[in-house]
């Protein structure tokens, strides 16, 4: 996903300025949902091994590691690249204590299960936000 987006920076010379700017603030927005994300999972992994038999644990690593950390150091660096710092700070106060501690199994079953549905949303998303994105960018080098 990340790599589409290097395409303008060397080969947009229309619109350079707005090519750049479309870039950056998709990877900040991707950036942000990505790392307010990662706060759920977080603590939907730790409930898990806290209160849970662990049955998905490797399924909450692999996720964390491969799909968002993987994806917010892709960005990160992107934006670095290109000239830029991350100006999003997420911190752990985007989820509320109210959502952090439940003691209700069913009730912290269904917050586990709206985090995961979440989750699939906002990568679908960032996927179809890139695809157009890409797209557009293509448009532009062919008219170039």
């Amino acid at each position: 996903m990340i790599e589409v987006l290097k395409i303008s920076k060397s080969r947009c010379s229309k619109n350079v300025n707005i090519c750049v700017l479309q870039e950056l603030e998709a990877a900040e927005r991707a950036y942000e949902d990505l790392a307010r994300l990662a706060v759920f999972m977080e603590q939907t992994r730790h409930d898990e091994r806290q209160y849970e038999s662990s049955a998905y644990e490797d399924l909450y690593q692999w996720i964390e590691e491969h799909a968002l950390y993987a994806l917010l150091c892709q960005l990160k660096y992107f934006i670095r690249d290109m000239g830029h710092q991350v100006s999003v700070r997420v911190t752990r106060s985007v989820m509320t204590m109210d959502q952090r501690t439940i003691p209700n199994r069913a009730l912290r079953h269904l917050r586990d299960y709206i985090v995961i549905r979440n989750s699939l949303r906002v990568l679908e998303n960032l996927h179809q936000k890139f695809d157009l994105l890409k797209q557009r960018l293509e448009a532009e080098v062919e008219s170039s």
